[in-house]
């Protein structure tokens, strides 16, 4: 509902009465300065010709999860380790609306504001038309994020694989998004690059705990007309013009409009690996007493006669994600390793190697894994390119394991664990040892492969740990009967001790604590349980269970890793 103020002097004085009560935010008051500051930038903007409505953010977490999966069948495959900021805003007359993303709205209870009801996507006119965030970065973490993403698309060009042999690559390419109609399809894919801990303007010198705007609109020229205008509201708060950044809507790539063949867009923010786990948990609860305005106001600003622009945003294309040198001087480390984990298994915890395989392999004509927006995407809404790109991130990379891995019961008494070998891409040094490795953080995330939700992860905090090194003394030796074969193997073995701590092995069971008894932490071994909460009411019996790794960020760039630089973990399944 927009605001339409009589007396131009209100804005005046509400300025200068804000002046005298902050004139330089101090990180105690900050949140409540961006609240005020949020509300005079609406009243001012709907003073014009705009009208201004408002909508809801809040903080998505593996609990949450059911309510997605109730409504579109999946959870898209969700970072466990990693809780999702999520933008809800009312329709614009006329707007058509995907059923579905209102409805998840509902499903988690999403309030309304001023007597509308929000829905988690929508729709965006070429011209004059925008998203504003007003609020403050998370504390600091090793990584977040804000990026937008299409959500749904017509229909339009699809392959369709024989599901029954190939049940992933169906689900990428054919997802409905519970569309009965069966007129619009999942994408899901990332726009651009997005904004990040390193490439973000806020009011701290570490971006962490900052003040903070965001512009999110197809229209350039609108956009820089909005940033002069916000400039002059805050400047009586304290605030900095600096602290105002793009995330453009690529008006080349997208097919824009109200109507219903138009696509849908919905925006994610990410935050994984708190310095301060207590702060950060603070932070992503939902604040009831403000409608969570404390974190972020979310507004959209439109002007209701005008849906086109002379001066569109364009897309750009995103940073090179290759480094120039590669992790394949780690393979032969990895395959020694990974023999050590098999004795271990094998003979000190007495369980039988049932399956060992590698990642994922390349579908034809699809990328491993395809999960890159502008793949995604496609160069044009007209050509073929949309298919599913389930909540891709251009500052990560995904690589699944290739088999699911089915648990038993949570009552089952007997061993059954799934174990990855894999390279710490954030400690990798490459050939020389001068490198700084390919991510700053690394994690391999458990998944109910049906729904696609993450269970559980296992992240570079722990294996910072050396979660190699006990595997290192069960490498086989042969006997001293064996010289030749005997020199050869400890030669292995030295030349895997000098790299062990970049790799990593990181066990899954149902209960760790059943699996292991006290030999997890005499021996440093990494397990994470399936069954611990919440997940426990998200798995169910005999699921079957996938795996995916990610390296995030480069530690050099503002992008993910280039697949061709990284070498893939192995999985394994033991059972008693």
């Amino acid at each position: 509902m927009s605001l339409q103020p009589k007396h131009t002097w209100f804005y005046l004085s509400l300025l200068l009465a804000n002046a005298l009560v902050f004139p330089i935010p101090a990180s105690a008051a900050l949140p409540q300065t961006m609240q005020q500051a949020a509300q005079a930038i609406r009243q001012s903007l709907s003073s014009t010709q705009l009208t201004v409505d408002q909508g809801i953010y809040r903080y998505f977490s593996v609990a949450d999860c059911e309510a997605v999966v109730a409504v579109i069948g999946n959870c898209l495959g969700n970072n466990p380790s990693s809780p999702y900021g999520m933008a809800f805003m009312p329709t614009r007359p006329g707007e058509a609306i995907t059923p579905t993303m209102s409805l998840i709205s509902e499903k988690l209870s999403v309030p309304s504001v001023d007597g509308h009801k929000l829905s988690a996507s929508w729709r965006m006119t070429a011209g004059r038309d925008a998203i504003i965030l007003v609020g403050v970065t998370p504390p600091k973490h090793k990584y977040f994020s804000y990026i937008n993403y299409v959500n749904t698309r017509e229909n339009l060009n699809l392959v369709n694989p024989d599901s029954a042999s190939l049940p992933l690559l169906n689900m990428i390419l054919n997802n409905s998004n519970g569309d009965p109609s069966g007129t619009r399809r999942m994408v899901a894919a990332s726009i651009g690059n997005g904004l990040s801990m390193k490439s973000i303007k806020t009011s701290t010198p570490n971006n962490a705990s900052g003040a903070v705007i965001i512009i999110m609109t197809p229209d350039r020229a609108y956009e820089e007309e909005l940033r002069s205008k916000i400039a002059g509201i805050i400047a009586p708060f304290g605030l900095s013009p600096n602290i105002i950044n793009s995330l453009p809507y690529p008006a080349d790539r997208l097919t824009l409009g109200l109507d219903g063949k138009a696509d849908d867009f919905l925006f994610l923010a990410r935050a994984a690996l708190p310095e301060n786990e207590g702060e950060a948990n603070q932070f992503y609860q939902f604040d009831t007493s403000s409608n969570n305005t404390t974190r972020m106001t979310v507004l959209r600003a439109y002007d209701p006669d005008r849906k086109t622009t002379n001066l569109p945003n364009l897309y750009t294309a995103l940073p090179e994600r290759k480094q120039g040198w590669n992790e394949d001087y780690l393979k032969e480390a990895q395959k020694t390793l990974t023999e050590g984990v098999i004795s271990y298994f094998s003979n000190s915890q007495r369980l039988s190697l049932v399956r060992k395989t590698n990642p994922l392999g390349i579908y034809p004509g699809v990328p491993m894994l395809p999960f890159q927006g502008p793949l995604c995407i496609g160069s044009s809404p007209r050509l073929f390119g949309s298919y599913n790109c389930l909540g891709d991130n251009p500052h990560t990379t995904y690589v699944a394991s290739s088999s699911n891995f089915v648990m038993d019961g949570p009552n089952d008494s007997s061993k059954n664990i799934v174990v990855s070998v894999g390279i710490h891409h954030t400690a990798a040094k490459g050939v020389k040892g001068d490198k700084n490795g390919k991510s700053i953080y690394t994690s391999m995330s458990a998944y109910n492969k049906n729904q696609l939700k993450g269970l559980v992860s296992a992240t570079s905090v722990d294996f910072a740990n050396g979660t190699a090194r006990h595997f290192v003394d069960w490498v086989p030796v042969p006997p001293v009967t064996q010289p030749i074969l005997r020199k050869l193997a400890l030669d292995r073995i030295a030349r895997l001790r000098a790299v062990q701590d970049q790799l990593y092995v990181a066990t899954f069971a149902r209960d760790c604590s059943k699996q292991f008894e006290n030999s997890l932490q005499v021996n440093n071994i990494v397990c994470k349980s399936l069954d611990s909460t919440p997940t426990k009411e998200i798995l169910g019996l005999n699921a079957p269970v996938n795996f995916f790794e990610r390296a995030y960020m480069r530690p050099d760039g503002n992008i993910g890793p280039d697949y061709s630089e990284i070498a893939v973990p192995l999985f394994m399944q033991f059972k008693q």
